[in-house]
């Protein structure tokens, strides 16, 4: 195998004759002698299941990984923060959002002037000359709101270059201030969802910079969306600039986390920008909840940005032919710059931290998605957010890791060597716990390696002992009875998904071992066991005949 498998399998009968490839579909677990003697293939003990090299690197790098680009810093309020919340959120508040109402109110006159009479068809090209000055108040207008937020004075280094030099802008993406910053210096263009054009007045506002638009509902916008901004890219300054926040998502920019690719595959220069919010009693990160930071951030007597205009990055002939290669030496570069780590987080792990932090299981749904997503075989992100709805039921005592007797109670196993090997594949480190890391990349290993067809097949026809093509209560109890695979069977056959209250199909058979690999992880090993004890009875047998 290569190594960029995800799963190493060891062979588990090498150097011994005999073996057979073929697998016999109506196998029971306790099998005959004939069918015993047929060694198969695809049964490995659960310690014969392991993580590549890569993958246990990954696995400690996240581990160790001590920054959460997604964690707010503000510190706890004192009695000092808290009564100035509460006066300044009682007089100056009021009067921030009644100036910015007023503000907003003609930047959406500017907007409408601006656009007045153009169809959809004539927003899709650059606006004339005669428009575009109509745009220049809503720059000002932003400026002006941004002062009223708290913003008084933003220290600029670098040099500001025109979309003839640089079309495409790519900052690190903090605060929804990091809108109003640009509107008010560059009055450019952004890449938005569709939904926003609809918002009363913003979206007005927003429409007359001329967005690329996503429509998550329309499944050829996103590659429309790839050829606007090429387009616009190559139009050698007809355009205003576009800016695009290639994280696609805000962090407390202690880090900068994956960059999508969208920014660099036209392979035109970039200027990129890198935005701080030094900060003394909060943090105005978008990471908590944008309404109550944005109202946080109004009760403040002063807020703080900074923003340094980079050199426009010309991309090499390399760069041009690569945009992963791009985005990885620009996001670089802005690192370097803000003197901050890279990560593989990515959208995936805000969703996944959301879930985790509603199961208050802070921090363990922040896998470094991009670094891991290779390693999780067909996972996708709908399979991982429901992993980690059952891993945070299993976690008991919400620490974020789980324990054998808790691995065992949650899915009602016995404690017997298959299911301790079971649970040592999961333990990638051998600490004696799980964290949810190991738990997903652990049962991607066991999906790879035995969770195909044919071997949810053999087991299932281990179970339907009378081969009618259905499992009914009586055969599942007995069959978990008789191979100590539950030790309480009949609550195990309840907590199937299925639409007969006394009978599993085999299509909720798949679903429930795809869900649970354990299971067939631990039915594998019986087999394999049971598969080694005929052999060598039949062994023995065979001996003393030939003496």
């Amino acid at each position: 195998m290569s190594d960029k498998e995800e799963i190493i399998i060891e062979e588990v009968e090498e150097g011994q004759e005999g073996q057979e490839n073929n697998i016999n579909n109506n196998i029971n677990i306790n099998e005959d002698h004939n069918s015993g003697r047929k060694r198969k293939k695809n049964l490995f003990k659960p310690s014969q299941i392991k993580l590549t090299a890569s993958a246990m690197k990954d696995l400690e790098d996240t581990k160790n990984l001590t920054v959460n680009p997604f964690e707010n810093l503000s510190p706890p309020a004192g009695i000092y923060e808290i009564i100035k919340m509460v006066v300044l959120g009682l007089t100056l508040l009021p009067i921030r959002l009644l100036l910015f109402i007023i503000l907003l109110f003609f930047s959406f006159i500017c907007a409408k002037i601006a656009i007045s009479g153009l169809s959809k068809e004539d927003l899709k090209k650059p606006l004339e000359e005669n428009r575009r000055k109509w745009l220049k108040p809503i720059k000002y207008f932003s400026r002006i709101i941004l002062f009223v937020f708290g913003f008084y004075y933003i220290p600029i280094k670098g040099k500001i270059v025109t979309s003839a030099e640089a079309p495409i802008v790519t900052p690190n993406h903090i605060s929804i201030f990091d809108a109003l910053f640009f509107t008010a210096y560059l009055t450019p263009s952004y890449v938005a969802k569709s939904d926003v054009i609809k918002i009363p007045i913003i979206g007005s506002i927003f429409k007359s910079l001329q967005p690329v638009l996503v429509d998550r509902n329309d499944p050829n916008s996103r590659e429309h969306c790839k050829m606007e901004i090429q387009e616009r890219g190559e139009s050698a300054g007809e355009w205003n600039q576009l800016v695009l926040f290639p994280e696609g998502t805000t962090t407390n920019g202690k880090a900068l986390i994956s960059f999508k690719y969208g920014a660099f595959r036209p392979g035109v220069p970039v200027q990129p920008v890198v935005l701080k919010y030094p900060f003394v009693n909060l943090d105005v990160s978008f990471t908590a909840g944008g309404l109550n930071t944005f109202l946080k951030a109004l009760c403040q007597f002063a807020n703080y940005c900074e923003a340094e205009f980079l050199e426009p990055y010309v991309p090499n002939e390399n760069e041009r032919n690569n945009p992963s290669l791009y985005a990885s030496n620009v996001r670089k570069l802005m690192a370097k710059k803000l003197n901050v780590i890279v990560t593989e987080h990515s959208f995936e792990d805000v969703k996944l931290n959301v879930l985790a932090k509603k199961r208050k299981l802070a921090g363990t749904g922040l896998l470094e998605y991009n670094k891991l997503k290779k390693h999780l075989g067909s996972f996708s992100l709908g399979d991982l957010k429901w992993q980690l709805q059952q891993f945070s039921q299993f976690d008991k005592n919400n620490n974020g890791f789980l324990s054998y007797t808790e691995f065992i109670s949650a899915l009602n196993l016995p404690d017997n060597e298959a299911v301790r090997e079971t649970f040592n594949l999961l333990d990638a480190d051998q600490s004696g716990s799980i964290d949810f890391r190991e738990f997903i990349a652990g049962k991607a290993a066991i999906s790879s390696t035995i969770s195909n067809q044919e071997a949810i097949e053999l087991a299932f026809n281990s179970f339907d002992l009378n081969q009618d093509g259905i499992i009914d209560r009586e055969e599942a109890i007995h069959v978990l009875s008789v191979n100590d695979l539950s030790p309480n069977p009949s609550m195990l056959f309840d907590s199937i998904d299925r639409e007969n209250e006394d009978s599993i199909t085999f299509d909720e058979f798949i679903s429930f071992m795809k869900k649970y690999p354990e299971y067939l992880s631990v039915m594998n090993y019986l087999k394999l066991r049971s598969s080694q004890n005929i052999l060598s009875l039949d062994n023995d047998k065979d001996e003393k005949k030939t003496n």
